[in-house]
């Protein structure tokens, strides 16, 4: 894993260009999709990226990435729903990863 390369920033970036090419009546359900209702969801989020970054699975701009956009010192379900739906989407995906990568 290269140390400059962050590849939650770069899917982000893939993701938002597949959102432009959407219909405006599937741009519209974007909001909804992928969101936290549970604050305390957050903190378990960010400590799975807390875990990886410790492990060596993800790097450090990558977990600052995450960190970031998981809300930071004070994650609120709020502030991540507010978020684009590109990065929350690969913030979840992410996480869901590193969770099943913990398992295996």
């Amino acid at each position: 894993m290269s140390e400059n390369k962050n590849r939650i920033a770069e899917e982000i970036r893939a993701i938002e260009d597949k959102v432009k090419i959407l219909s405006q009546e599937k741009l519209a359900r974007l909001p909804t999709l992928v969101t936290i209702e549970n604050d305390g969801d957050l903190f378990s989020m960010q400590d799975v990226q807390a875990r990886a970054f410790a492990s060596g699975r993800i790097n450090e701009l990558e977990a600052h990435t995450l960190y970031t956009i998981l809300g930071g010192e004070f994650p609120t379900a709020a502030r991540f729903n507010a978020r684009t739906f590109s990065e929350r989407f690969v913030t979840i995906a992410s996480i869901a990863e590193l969770c099943h990568a913990s398992l295996a």
